[in-house]
């Protein structure tokens, strides 16, 4: 557990390795859980990472080129997703999905967990899919391309997601 100097549980760390999981996303899939008895996914097929996260000089670097300082830059795609035959690649930035902004991770995962909430209390099931809009500012070449909205169809799925690299 990760906790305040006052006492207050902020989240949970996964050591020796890195990933820390705030506790508003431990919460809701506890909900989840009791509500679904299972913690519904969104297959995305993307790695991503903020911008609001890197280290100053790199943030400005890329707010000089692309004039863009928050979203989510794609680090892998996963090879054979939708993502990957819409043309995302590393390095593009992700803006807004379905409409919504998104600057970190957490929000994201916030975001798609009340997505998936949602399909499935208006009836939609495990195993069906479901479209979600992603806003993609697309970069190469070191400069910012046009901005795009694509149409992700995405599993929902209680499993994990399987992310298959490029060798």
């Amino acid at each position: 557990m990760v906790i305040d100097f006052d006492g207050h549980v902020l989240g949970m760390a996964n050591f020796p390795g890195t990933a820390y999981i705030p506790s508003s996303i431990v919460l809701k899939c506890l909900d989840m859980w009791k509500k679904f008895q299972c913690i519904p996914r969104l297959h995305i097929g993307m790695k991503l990472s903020p911008i609001k996260f890197l280290d100053p000089i790199h943030v400005e670097r890329i707010f000089r080129k692309c004039n863009i300082d928050s979203g989510l830059i794609v680090k892998e795609v996963s090879h054979g997703s939708i993502a990957e035959e819409l043309g995302v690649r590393p390095g593009d930035v992700v803006d807004s999905v379905n409409g919504e902004c998104v600057a970190t991770t957490v929000e994201l995962e916030n975001l798609i967990m009340r997505i998936c909430e949602n399909h499935l209390d208006q009836g939609g099931a495990i195993g069906s899919c479901m479209d979600i809009l992603v806003g993609i500012l697309h970069m190469r070449k070191g400069r910012k391309g046009p901005r795009h909205t694509l149409s992700l169809r995405l599993n929902v799925s209680d499993d994990v997601e399987v992310f298959i690299s490029d060798f």
